[in-house]
C-alpha cells in the first residue's frame, strides 16, 4: 500500500510533477528522422497525371485529403481516389511502400484494378516528442524515478542489517 501511494498512484495523479519530470528530460524522448508520405489509390489510369500534378503542390497549398479528393474527382458522385497520409520514422515504414527518403520522391505501383501513387511530401528532422505522444513511457519512467528517490530516503533514514546466518539457511 505504501508503494502504491508513494510511487504508482503518485506518478499517475501528480500531473505537475510528471510534466516537470518530462520537461527536464525532454531530449530523452525524441523522434528520429521522419517522412510525411501520401498514398493515392486510383481506380482509373486517366486520373494519374492530374493526381501527380496536384500531389506536388499539396504540401505547399496545405490541402486536406477531402480537398484533394474534390480536386481530383471533380463533380463525380463516386470517389475516384482514396488517400492515406502517414508519417513514418526512418527504418519503420511498411515494406510494401519502399520509398526513397527525399522530398518529392514518387513511385507508381500498378496492381489489379488499382494504381497507387506514393508521394513523399516532406522530410521531418529529429525533434522532441510532446508529452501527449509519450505519456505512458514518461509515466513509467517517472514511477521508476519516484521509486529510486523513496528507496534513497529510506536508506538515509534506516540502516540495513543483513543476518547472513539466516540468509545462508534460506539459500
Amino acid at each position: 500500500n505504501i508503494m502504491d501511494d508513494r510511487v504508482w498512484n503518485q506518478a499517475i495523479s501528480d500531473t505537475s510533477g510528471l510534466k516537470s519530470y518530462f520537461d527536464m528530460r525532454r531530449n530523452d524522448y525524441m523522434w528520429k528522422e521522419r517522412a510525411n508520405v501520401s498514398v493515392y489509390a486510383l481506380k482509373e489510369e486517366s486520373r494519374l497525371k492530374q493526381t501527380r500534378k496536384l500531389a506536388k503542390k499539396r504540401d505547399k497549398m496545405n490541402w486536406t485529403p477531402a480537398e484533394m479528393i474534390a480536386l481530383i474527382c471533380g463533380n463525380d458522385t463516386l470517389m475516384c481516389v482514396e488517400i492515406a497520409d502517414n508519417i513514418y520514422e526512418k527504418g519503420e515504414s511498411p515494406a510494401d511502400l519502399d520509398f526513397s527518403w527525399e522530398k518529392g520522391f514518387e513511385k507508381i505501383i500498378r496492381d489489379t484494378g488499382t494504381i497507387k501513387l506514393i508521394y513523399v511530401n516532406r522530410l521531418l528532422t529529429p525533434e522532441p516528442k510532446t508529452l501527449g505522444e509519450v505519456r505512458g513511457q514518461v509515466t513509467a519512467d517517472y514511477q521508476n524515478y519516484l521509486d529510486k528517490q523513496w528507496i534513497e530516503t529510506l536508506r538515509a533514514k534506516y540502516t540495513v542489517d543483513v543476518n547472513y546466518g539466516v540468509l545462508d539457511q534460506i539459500q
